[in-house]
């Protein structure tokens, strides 16, 4: 059956020919096209072949009951989406509505339904539905954005390590500043493609699903690499910070980028918000336990 792209497709579901009659007559006067279903299978198959908008469905069916026939749409993947209106005549404890919900109905109604509340109870869940698509498609939008970004990101991080590998091999006796200077810029394009294979796995940061990769890491190592991140903005603010850290190592098992990532924006936003030229100590590591290597 095809359908306009102005009108919405309901499913009406009822075993009882009057009010199924009734329901659809209402609807249709409404200016829905409305399909029709006598049971909870026949709903099934034409929720899955016709791809309603909205399953107006009530309790009380011959075969499977209203409550099943709702969670089995929202458990397939091919009709979770679609939206289902419950209904019931014979159901009328609160249980049951509980129930329908649990279910995963989108709302729940009493019969008998006054036409102008069938109505706008419709137009009111279409609404909903329609702004959650405009979600997850701006959702998607997001996550092509993301992984094009990721992608051209990486290009260039590639030759800069090149780069700096080539100026080590040209000249390999330099100062000790230029080379702590060829180590940062090593250490920290290392630490930008790590942050960008992140960005590359989608499907992980969308449902918040960040993988902790998990090694022995020293915290002073750590704590150093955080503070060279963090210098820029420090100095910008002409601040005075204070490390103090043990003598000796101190190992944790832990994610070092995620780790250094932490440490590093407390150091950005303690510089941000502190007044400029402020004097504070910011970053203490003492000892706590004996240290042991992992």
């Amino acid at each position: 059956m095809k359908v306009s792209p102005h009108q919405s497709l309901i499913l009406n579901v009822d075993d009882t020919d009057a009010a199924r009659y009734a329901k659809t007559r209402i609807l249709q006067r409404a200016g829905f096209n409305v399909i029709e279903a006598g049971s909870g299978t026949e709903a099934l198959e034409k929720a899955l072949a016709e791809g309603p908008d909205l399953v107006l469905l009530d309790t009380k069916l011959p075969d499977i009951n209203g409550f099943e026939v709702c969670r089995r749409l929202k458990q397939d993947p091919h009709t979770a989406m679609v939206l289902v209106l419950q209904t019931s005549a014979s159901y009328l404890a609160s249980p049951d509505k509980v129930r329908a919900l649990d279910s995963g109905a989108d709302n729940y109604l009493f019969e008998p339904i006054e036409p102008d509340e069938l109505v706008a109870n419709v137009r009111a869940l279409l609404r909903l539905g329609r702004v959650e698509r405009e979600l997850r498609d701006m959702d998607r939008r997001k996550d092509e954005f993301l992984a094009i970004l990721a992608h051209e990101l990486r290009n260039p991080l590639g030759p800069i390590r090149n780069a700096v590998e080539l100026l080590r091999s040209l000249d390999p006796h330099v100062s000790a500043a230029q080379e702590n200077a060829r180590r940062v810029i090593l250490r920290q394009t290392d630490h930008m493609v790590r942050l960008v294979d992140d960005l590359l796995d989608v499907s992980r940061i969308s449902q918040g699903k960040i993988a902790l990769r998990r090694t022995p890491v020293e915290l002073r190592t750590l704590l150093h690499t955080a503070v060279e991140t963090a210098e820029p903005n420090v100095s910008i603010r002409k601040h005075n910070l204070t490390v103090t850290l043990p003598d000796h190592d101190i190992w944790v098992d832990g994610d070092s980028v995620r780790l250094a990532q932490i440490v590093g924006n407390l150091l950005n936003n303690a510089a941000k918000f502190t007044p400029p030229g402020a004097v504070s100590r910011w970053l203490s590591l003492r000892k706590t336990a004996t240290p042991s290597s992992a």
